[in-house]
Order: structure tokens, then sequence, then C-alpha cells
């Protein structure tokens, strides 16, 4: 059967039951959920709206600092600028080139412009662009601990296998795979046959209602069942057929 949608103040932990909108299950019972609420008001039961957070010395919500100004409570600043961890001040962030010094190492990209990482290897360390394909990954070669947000530019991967660890092009539809890092945007790393049960994983496609699953790349999401090369509802769910009634 389909959820059930109950209302405020009703109980919502049985299965197949959820909460209507406006409101959220807490505790076993759905409330209402709390309004955001905007600069200079108080966040001490409420989240803040859009691009403000909640001031924990004051409890209020407030825009990011910029620079120059403190980021000792945000620990963030707006776009254009970092928190140096050793002032706790907004500092512009640095471009391709510019030494980033052990403070935007410690803070990986953070200290550089985006699209740049702090590269402890350089001397001084130096706001450098992700390595490209055949460049070693931006990774300790020991620890395999990144330096920055990615271990090599967009559309790559690091190979591990490599030595040192080395980006290469990401994994095609059907190729062999460790994690779902490791394909082409949009695939993911699972078991040709929608099992947990194989010894290899591959790049696969996941298939809805009425699709073509006759592809081992092709593999149905959890709530459908490949019969007869298409994905179909799976009934043994007791509400995937009456739901589409």
């Amino acid at each position: 059967m389909c959820d059930a949608v109950v209302d405020a103040g009703e109980s919502c932990t049985a299965a197949h039951t959820e909460c209507a909108a406006g409101f959220t299950c807490s505790n076993g019972t759905c409330v209402a959920v709390a309004p955001r609420v905007g600069v200079g008001q108080d966040c001490t039961a409420n989240e803040c709206i859009g691009e403000l957070y909640c001031n924990p010395g004051t409890r209020l919500c407030a825009q990011f600092p910029t620079s120059g100004q403190s980021c000792q409570y945000s620990y963030v600043c707006d776009a254009q600028d970092y928190c140096d961890s050793n002032t706790h001040i907004c500092t512009p962030r640095l471009d391709l080139g510019d030494a980033c010094g052990s403070d935007a190492g410690h803070m990986q990209t953070c200290g550089c412009v985006n699209g740049l990482y702090c590269n402890p290897l350089m001397t001084p360390p130096t706001c450098a662009a992700f390595p490209k394909l055949g460049e070693p990954c931006a990774v300790d070669p020991v620890t395999h601990k990144a330096y920055g947000a990615l271990f090599c530019a967009d559309g790559l991967r690091c190979d591990f296998n490599s030595t040192p660890p080395t980006c290469t092009a990401l994994f095609g539809k059907g190729e062999v795979c460790a994690v779902t890092s490791d394909c082409v945007d949009g695939r993911r790393c699972l078991c040709p046959d929608a099992t947990t049960t194989c010894t290899t994983l591959h790049c696969v496609d996941i298939r809805f209602a009425n699709e073509s699953c006759v592809n081992p790349a092709d593999v149905c999401h959890p709530g459908f069942a490949c019969t007869n090369g298409a994905c179909v509802p799976r009934d043994s769910q007791g509400r995937a057929a009456a739901c589409q009634q």
C-alpha cells in the first residue's frame, strides 16, 4: 500500500507513514517544521535562511564575515575570503602561483581561490591547479591523504596502484571499478547483476520503471526488478503496484 500521511501530534513510528507537508517526524511524533529566520533574528531553536549562519556568541543570524572582519565564531568567510586559523580574520583568497604558507595548507583549498589547492611539495607551498591526466595526484604519496578537496582535476581519478599515485581517466560503462568516484559522472560502482555478492564491481547505469536492463551494466534501482529485460516495480515491497494505480 502507499505511505499513510499523518498530521501534527500523531505518531510517525509505524512503517510506511510520513508526516504531512510542513511537518517533520521528531521523537516519534509529527511536529511543525520550525520556520527559518533572517538577519538579526534569534536562531536558538530555528535555522537561519539562505547564506546566513547562527552566531554562537549572540545566537542571532548573521551574514558571513568579509575581508578584514573576525571569523572567530563562523570559522567561514564569504566566497572571496578564507578564515586565517592563526588570526581568525577573513583574508582574501590566494591566486595561482601565490605562496599559501602553512596556514593555507592546513586549511587545504580554503586559502586558495576555487579550483586551486595549496601544494605543500612546492617551495614555498604554492597555490596550484589540480593535476592533469598523467600527472601525480595531489596526495601524500605515503598516507594517500589528499592535499586539497580533490585528488585530480575534474573528470579524472587517482590510480593508487601506480607509483607515485597518478591521475587517470574515469572508467566508462561496464568497466571494473572500486568506488563510484572512479566512474564517469552519473554512473555507480555496483555489482552488474544488481546483487551485493559479486567479487568485482563495475560502472553501471541505474535504471527505473520500464527502462531496459538487458545490458548487464544497466542495473535496476532497488525498487525495481529486471523482468523480461525491463525494470518493473517489486510487488514484494507491498506498495509499489498500489501506488501506481
